[in-house]
């Protein structure tokens, strides 16, 4: 079975590299400098407008910690329902009470979702008891849960990761996500066994594709179709 690559993006460039390298899949946030944003109604309709393969869009509201206000709730509500206007395949979100799931926040998020797939994003990482986690997450419905592996990178968290797979047999995806790259994504996939990985497949922040930067000006990290294409043919050749 042919492995998924969802790339994570934060700009309509980075989407069209990452379409054009193959990926299977757009993750759509501002800011991912923070973890990543909601991004604006008209970015995702000019995403929509222009690019071809599934794209995800994250709901957060804002930065810091994934306990919400009512208030919160009811902005990220609104996103999502926009996002639903302009034909967006799905979506990535989570709220967190007291170090745990916020089932009743979840719950309300997921019903304005309808029928789309819906990914746990890696707030799930900050919860202490994993498999309490789990059972939740699953139980609401969630399709996927983006995940460290509890550690700061997918590939330090590789044996949790593999734990969690395990545990789940099946009845959600677990998806490894943060650090991963050209070097170490074979490894990753050979001990985990997952079938679906997240990455932004970005430059080196001192690497640019062209010589389009303006002196003075700070360089925003930007996805690369040939790692793009390095990736997939990774997981398609050890599929």
């Amino acid at each position: 079975m042919e492995c998924i690559l969802e790339v994570c993006v934060d700009n309509i460039e980075s989407a069209r590299k990452a379409e054009a390298g193959g990926a299977d899949r757009i993750e759509l946030c501002q800011a991912l400098a923070v973890g990543g944003l909601t991004p604006s109604l008209g970015f995702l309709r000019k995403i929509k407008e222009n690019l071809n393969i599934p794209v995800f869009t994250m709901i957060r509201a804002r930065d810091g910690d994934f306990s919400y206000s009512e208030l919160e709730v009811e902005q990220m509500k609104d996103d999502i329902r926009a996002a639903l206007s302009v034909g967006i395949n799905g979506f990535v979100l989570g709220a967190l009470r007291k170090n745990n799931v916020d089932k009743e926040v979840c719950y309300s998020l997921l019903k304005e979702c309808g029928n789309k797939p819906v990914t746990f994003h890696r707030a799930f990482d900050l919860i202490e008891d994993s498999s309490v986690a789990l059972s939740d997450i699953i139980e609401l419905g969630f399709s996927r849960i983006l995940t460290s592996g509890h550690s700061t990178s997918a590939y330090k968290g590789m044996e949790n990761i593999k734990s969690f797979i395990e545990k789940v047999e099946s009845r959600i995806i677990i998806m490894p996500g943060c650090g991963i790259n050209v070097m170490n994504l074979k490894e990753i996939k050979d001990f985990t066994g997952a079938t679906e990985y997240h990455s932004s497949a970005q430059l080196p922040r001192a690497v640019v594709e062209d010589n389009n930067v303006v002196k003075g000006t700070t360089y925003h990290p930007m996805t690369s179709i040939e790692i793009v294409k390095k990736m997939k043919t990774i997981l398609c050749s050890y599929s």
